[in-house]
């Protein structure tokens, strides 16, 4: 399944880019407003600027005159061309213009300026007609009366004086704006340059966090490790698939794959190696799938790949070829070759199967089906042996519960002597009981064969050792009273290679005596793990513990390893023992075990004494010990486990 890569980079280019363009519009606008601004307050300015020349000149003109009254000589100055009234003349023709010109637009809207203005014409109205009227006017006469001239010009000038001083201040304020605006458009700048670099910083930290959102979203879907994709992913994608082979009547396949030897080569080189041999394995699956399927690591030595439009006959071929190329592969590390193989369960996805859950589960017991079977090879999920498996599997999950929630209990099953010059203290089997959700006790035979098969009796072993050596050493006056207590060992606890060392800590920290226990291990569990039996027997026999084989005579071939086993007890199949009174064979099996016994020196018990007439017959026979429902039946420890 293919996915799309966005072009991130090339979006926070384009985002960058458009920004920019925009604040540089906006920027490009205010500088178009400040310009426009400045341009009409210039024109103002320049407008009021002609005024304060024209008040300069007045005020040149009238201080002449005021010279001139006291001394006319001094009318008409060295190196001027034009006399006094010329020039007067000329700088009223000026002022008269700038008022009425185009450049005074605003200076027309100013009334004050303009009631002077009518009243400066009126006077050289009025002056005119003086002069029109009366030819001796001082203006007419060879020198010119100043001091008459004066006082007619100097009310006009000081009229005119104050409205061009109010006015001058324009010329500051154009050189202000030109100044702002010099100053907006440094700070718009300043915008313009900051906002860029916020838009670039901006845009690595929208690159930056799309790219960890990414690699976020890829850590969620692959393992780390092998790279490859994970259990979620895994199960999402066969969600997918379920509802598109509901929609569309869709076959797909699902494998789960084990590998067969990854702990020895664990415990072996350590999680190192395992490490390195999953590194290393992983492209080698990949290699062998086709390019449209979906592998994925699961955890551990665990993997599972989807066979995408694929039906049960090609997946068979396709998982064939996954075990052989597994089968052919060398893992080498510090100068040390390893073999490798794996164990497959494949299973189908289509239009009829189960929530996605349970096709997980189905895949998960095919796998573990053809490891049980033999290891090194393919199980195709079959309903009816998924449905069995699927079963013990559910009480795993409740046997994990039980021992969170403290639900197992101890119990005991009398063992007595029954030959009458025997006399024995206290002597009993420990037995485990587990407790459901609502308190009521299920039968041992529901819940340890599940327990056996997934690994939870070593577990469970040691919770019972721990509990009973603390119960019995924390209640001296039974512990006094207990000539010895027999506790049932799992065959995978004595290939536990941690199982010995924990018993040996018990034994220690509770300051439990070792010759009041007797430890019970199976015929079919000694026969199996024999070397390893052996040794752990020894061992202990050593420290002072005892040890009877369990559920002997189950097969004759037994008698064979009894003399390599050091017991101390035979405990004669119960299966003979219940029936000895109707079958002959059975009396004889039970007769022929207890004789094998005695003569290796060994105490014999015979289980399922259910009456009287089973115990008078073993009594004949000669065996040491009864148990059963016809002696006792199990009951609680004498206080509550804890």
């Amino acid at each position: 399944m293919k996915h799309k890569k966005i072009r991130w980079s090339h979006f926070s280019v384009m985002l960058i880019f458009g920004l920019s363009i925009f604040i540089a519009s906006i920027y490009a606008g205010f500088s178009y407003l400040l310009e426009t601004s400045r341009a009409t307050a210039t024109d103002q300015a320049y407008d009021y600027f002609a005024l304060l020349q024209a008040n300069q000149e007045f005020e040149r003109l009238q201080h002449r005159l005021e010279i001139a009254s006291v001394d006319p000589s001094t009318a008409t100055a060295e190196g001027e061309d034009l006399p006094l009234l010329e020039q007067l003349g000329i700088a009223w023709v000026k002022l008269n213009r700038l008022i009425e010109g185009k450049n005074a637009t605003r200076l027309r809207q100013d009334e004050a300026l303009l009631a002077f203005k009518e009243k400066a014409d009126r006077f050289l109205e009025q002056l005119e007609l003086t002069l029109d009227k009366d030819l001796n006017s001082p203006l007419y006469q060879p020198i010119p009366d100043y001091v008459a001239l004066q006082k007619l010009a100097r009310p006009l000038v000081e009229e005119f004086k104050p409205l061009v001083d109010q006015k001058s201040r324009l010329l500051k304020l154009q050189e202000q704006l030109a100044a702002g605006q010099a100053s907006l458009k440094y700070y718009f700048g300043g915008i313009l340059l900051s906002g860029i670099l916020v838009l670039l910083m901006y845009g690595y930290a929208l690159k930056r966090t799309i790219s960890m959102a990414k690699e976020m979203a890829y850590q969620a879907s692959h393992d780390l490790l092998t790279r490859l994709f994970n259990r979620s992913e895994i199960e999402q994608r066969v969600e997918e698939l379920l509802t598109a082979a509901r929609l569309n009547d869709e076959h797909h396949s699902l494998c789960y794959m084990d590998l067969d030897n990854f702990k020895i080569i664990n415990d072996t080189c350590g999680h190192e190696a395992g490490d390195e041999l999953l590194k290393q394995l992983s492209p080698v699956l990949q290699s062998n799938i086709r390019p449209q399927d979906m592998l994925a690591r699961l955890g551990g030595d665990e993997f599972a790949v989807i066979l995408y439009d694929c039906e049960m006959p090609i997946a068979e071929q396709i998982a064939e070829r996954l075990r052989e190329t597994v089968q052919d592969f060398k893992f080498s590390w510090a100068g040390q070759t390893f073999d490798v193989t794996i164990s497959i369960g494949a299973v189908s996805i289509n239009k009829n199967s189960d929530i996605t859950s349970a096709i997980l589960s189905d895949a998960d017991a095919a796998c573990f089906l053809a490891k049980e079977r033999g290891r090194n090879r393919i199980y195709l999920g079959q309903s009816h042996t998924l449905e069995s498996h699927k079963t013990q599997m559910a009480w795993v999950s409740r046997i994990s519960q039980a021992f969170k929630e403290n639900r197992f209990r101890l119990y005991h099953q009398p063992i007595v002597p029954i030959q009458a010059n025997h006399v024995e203290k206290t002597h009993y089997e420990v037995l485990v009981r587990m407790l459901d959700e609502e308190g009521k006790i299920i039968p041992p035979g529901i819940f340890l064969p599940a327990a056996e098969r997934y690994n939870q009796m070593v577990r469970l072993d040691r919770w019972i050792i721990r509990t009973l050596f603390e119960h019995l050493t924390s209640h001296p006056e039974e512990l006094d009273a207990l000539e010895i207590c027999s506790v049932n060992l799992s065959g995978l606890s004595i290939g536990d290679r941690n199982f010995t060392g924990f018993i040996v800590e018990q034994f220690e920290s509770f300051g439990m005596p070792t010759h009041k226990v007797c430890f019970e291990i199976t015929e079919t569990a000694a026969i199996t793990n024999i070397k390893e039996a052996s040794k752990f027997i020894r061992y202990f026999k050593e420290m002072g513990c005892r040890f009877s084989l369990d559920d002997f005579g189950s097969g004759m071939s037994s008698f064979a390893y009894l003399k390599g086993m050091p017991v101390d007890y035979l405990k004669i199949d119960g299966g003979f023992v219940k029936d000895m009174i109707s079958d002959h064979i059975d009396r004889a099996m039970v007769d022929s075990i207890h004789r094998v016994g005695h003569v290796l020196g060994l105490k014999t018990i015979a289980e399922y004494v259910e009456n009287d007439q089973i115990l008078a017959l073993l009594r004949d026979i000669g065996v040491d010990y009864a148990q059963g429902y016809g002696i006792g039946k199990p009951q609680p420890l004498t206080h509550r486990n804890t």
